[in-house]
């Protein structure tokens, strides 16, 4: 435990000297933090949109799959469309 206080207060001295320097390198230090977490949020945003398309994609093959067991079954494309939400044309391409 005390070596992990030490790592942090090691890290709160860093960055008091960061923001005790001169101008220039306080300014340096903070577009370095920027940057950061610039690409933090980067990452988590195409995180999150690649689950959301991923849940998406998943709908949509599952709605493939339906649509083919209701033809499979004899069901008419009118109707798979309306169990589906699917296009006529996805349905006639099964």
């Amino acid at each position: 435990m005390a070596s992990k206080q030490n790592k942090k207060i090691e890290k709160v001295v860093k960055d008091l000297d960061e923001m005790s320097a001169d101008e220039n390198e306080r300014l340096e230090a903070y577009k370095r933090k920027l940057a950061v977490w610039d690409y933090n949020v980067s990452i988590a945003e195409a995180t999150e949109r690649g689950k959301l398309d991923g849940v998406e994609e998943g709908k949509q093959k599952e709605k493939l799959e339906i649509a083919k067991k209701l033809k499979q079954k004899g069901i008419d494309t009118k109707a798979i469309i309306e169990i589906t939400g699917l296009t006529k044309e996805k349905i006639e391409n099964l």
